[in-house]
């Protein structure tokens, strides 16, 4: 997820800016016109602005669905909860499935590490060689 940030003036002042960017780069402008009409110093600079007005517009929308979605996985953990603790095992099921991809949904599994090993599972060994024709 977006880190949010404090919503000081400072902040509030670099958001319009990255909408006034956004805006400006919806209705066709060009990364220099748009770093022209709002001050930026450079072109770069005027596309990080629209790249961070995209992930901020899209990152709202995204935090609201994922709510909507917890809050529909926890009434549904909730009307299976009973009978799962009573021993019924398609309940348990059910709640075990609903506490996966409510996991999922939060990023709580994290992945596993996998290490590279060499035959056998020992060790992976490399060996460096000197090309005849010098350096690629």
């Amino acid at each position: 997820m977006a880190a949010k940030r404090k919503a000081t003036k400072q902040a509030l002042a670099a958001l319009e800016r990255e909408v006034a960017a956004l805006q400006l780069r919806r209705a066709g402008c060009t990364y220099e016109v748009i770093a022209r009409r709002l001050g930026y110093r450079t072109r770069s600079g005027a596309w990080h602005a629209v790249r961070a007005g995209l992930t901020a517009t899209l990152q709202e929308p995204a935090d609201a669905l994922r709510t909507l979605e917890l809050e529909r996985l926890d009434a549904l953990h909730g009307a299976s909860w009973g009978q799962a603790i009573q021993g019924d095992l398609g309940s348990i099921d059910r709640v075990l499935s609903i506490m996966k991809r409510r996991a999922a949904l939060l990023g709580l599994d994290a992945p596993q590490r996998l290490a590279p090993t060499g035959a056998a599972g020992g060790p992976l060994t490399v060996i460096f060689r000197e090309r005849a024709d010098g350096p690629p």
